[in-house]
């Protein structure tokens, strides 16, 4: 009996916090009577169709589920439905996770849309925020191409005519400015010395005052040539010690055997280095006078991965997104790319995506004048499709490519409705600027957003 003891406490010991996962929401406590108004009706329709793609859950409890843990064992945690519906609505709704968490304590209807009784206790904003961080952007492209099949299948999308554009997608950061990079780099050196302060006995530089003085007196809206040269020399300066005490606690903590310290040193080599590259760039600009290419500049030292994207005069901080749309609005096919490639490089890769989530070959393809060359009428023709359009120019034969003046116009006026989707994409589901952070994060965000537009579309058109 006490050794039955012994092995129960174990095991309650190695699962300790684990939580329960399974696919499906067990019974709900009471039924939620539905609301007769447009928006609940969406949301019904919205259910159903999640309802009827199982394949969706399991991917979802994939991400939900670490591995080496039991997924039968521990507490009740989020089902997979619950967490796939989670995400939906809070694309949906394009608001906070605490402000859904009242929204799920308050409204009836959002409470049934996410499988919580009329009994039950909504979840926690951390609880929402961990769970549906933990959906992974391979994740979320594979539910979208799953709901894209089901659109084709249930002939809700024909796939006979595509149009496809980009746009940018802005990453959650501020203006990039060179005091404002130094000043940043300076605070969270001196967050991760401080930490190393456990270890390493040395002392440690405090000149955060004066760094977030020298900073702001830059940003002010009249600084003369010479006073802006002394701030930004400071400043360096300021910058370069607390790299010169990053290095050496990075390589003082790299010799002591301890997992928290190795990595402490992993962090702050990290920081250096994009604070070497913020003072390289700032030298540079400043000093030197150069004009530095996109490819060269470090924008931010929270999120590095972030591309400088020049559109109409006017300059985005995020990713290149390209969408390709049907006659009913689904997005047929996406990728967030890194760099700025020309439209013109990604004609035939967008057709193929095409092709390989849908498992058809379009009959038309409307793209504007960016996407347009004399081989990529060639590749595209021999991809399948019958008939392309670029509009005027590029030395292109467009009798050939397309058609008569008729189609033509057709196909333009089909092209133009691109422009809209991207509107509604960004109006109504906040495309516009990713609201997760980190690389992963900011492609979690983009795929989030497409799978609930497309979930959304599908609603409408069935």
């Amino acid at each position: 009996m006490s050794q039955l003891i012994r092995f129960l406490d174990s095991l309650a010991l190695h699962n300790k916090g684990v939580l329960m996962r399974t696919t499906h929401r067990r019974q709900l406590t009471f039924p939620i009577p539905a609301v007769p108004h447009k928006h609940a009706r969406l949301l019904a329709s919205m259910s159903a169709i999640l309802d009827t793609i199982p394949e969706l859950e399991e991917q979802v409890l994939s991400d939900l589920t670490a591995d080496g843990i039991r997924s039968d064992f521990g507490r009740d945690g989020l089902s997979a439905q619950q967490v796939l519906r989670l995400m939906v609505l809070y694309t949906m709704l394009r608001t906070s996770f605490e402000q859904l968490e009242f929204h799920l304590a308050d409204s009836p209807t959002y409470r049934a849309f996410c499988l919580l009784g009329i009994t039950d206790p909504p979840p926690k904003r951390a609880a929402i925020a961990a769970n549906v961080a933990k959906l992974r952007s391979a994740t979320l492209q594979s539910l979208h191409v799953r709901v894209v099949r089901y659109a084709v299948e249930h002939k809700l999308e024909s796939v006979t005519a595509v149009r496809t554009d980009t746009t940018s997608v802005a990453a959650p950061i501020r203006a990039p400015l060179d005091s404002a990079l130094l000043s940043d780099s300076v605070r969270v050196l001196a967050r991760l010395l401080k930490r190393a302060q456990k270890w390493v006995p040395s002392q440690m530089p405090n000149h955060r005052r004066r760094v977030t003085h020298r900073s702001t007196s830059l940003r002010a809206p009249k600084v003369s040539k010479e006073d802006r040269e002394s701030l930004y020399s400071d400043l360096m300066d300021d910058t370069k010690i607390y790299v010169e005490a990053a290095l050496f606690a990075a390589t003082y903590l790299e010799g002591i055997d301890d997992p928290q310290a190795y990595l402490l040193s992993r962090s702050l080599r990290i920081q250096a280095e994009r604070a070497l590259c913020v003072l390289d760039q700032t030298e540079r600009r400043i000093f030197g006078g150069e004009q530095l290419p996109p490819s060269q500049k470090l924008v931010s030292i929270f999120e590095p991965h972030i591309d400088i994207l020049c559109k109409r005069n006017s300059v985005v901080y995020g990713h290149k997104v390209c969408l390709s749309f049907g006659r009913t609005g689904l997005v047929l096919a996406a990728e967030v790319l890194r760099g700025n490639p020309a439209d013109s490089m990604l004609t035939a890769t967008a057709l193929k995506q095409v092709q390989s989530n849908t498992g058809r070959t379009p009959h038309d393809a409307a793209m504007d004048r960016g996407f347009a060359s004399k081989q990529n009428v060639v590749d595209v023709k021999e991809l399948g499709v019958v008939r392309v359009d670029f509009g005027e120019g590029r030395g292109i034969d467009t009798q050939k490519a397309c058609g008569n003046r008729r189609i033509r116009r057709k196909m333009r006026c089909f092209r133009a409705g691109a422009e809209g989707l991207i509107s509604w994409l960004k109006r109504s589901l906040q495309l516009g600027e990713s609201r997760w952070k980190g690389a992963e994060g900011f492609d979690s965000y983009v795929w989030a957003v497409i799978v609930t537009a497309c979930i959304q579309a599908i609603a409408r058109s069935g």
